[in-house]
């Protein structure tokens, strides 16, 4: 079965609204959200191709792998060096957990 989902590109921190097309449940393209008021569906080369970051890079991740990858270049780089940016959009929860992983 065919679905549209309407999503916030992955691509960078602008918000500009891209619609996810799914076949039986898997992400097979992506098509311009029109109405979304950040973009009203004109997306950049990067959003349009968003797909292939999903499609090429992101199956068979381990996890927790790449957070130990990640906190091992946090612990070996210089605290005065190294900053950390959330948004007014990040919960409470989310916050914390990015105040803990940051935390070392």
């Amino acid at each position: 079965m065919l679905e549209i989902k309407h999503t916030l590109c992955p691509s960078c921190s602008v918000g500009c609204g891209i619609n996810v097309v799914l076949y039986d449940g898997e992400i097979v393209g992506t098509f311009l959200y029109k109405r979304h008021p950040v973009n009203a569906g004109k997306n950049c080369l990067n959003g349009r191709n968003s797909i292939d970051c999903y499609l090429n890079k992101f199956e068979n991740v381990d996890v927790e792998a790449l957070i130990g990858d990640v906190k091992k270049e946090l612990q070996s780089a210089d605290a005065s060096n190294v900053t950390v940016i959330c948004s007014g959009n990040n919960t409470i929860e989310e916050i914390e957990a990015i105040k803990n992983f940051a935390d070392y």
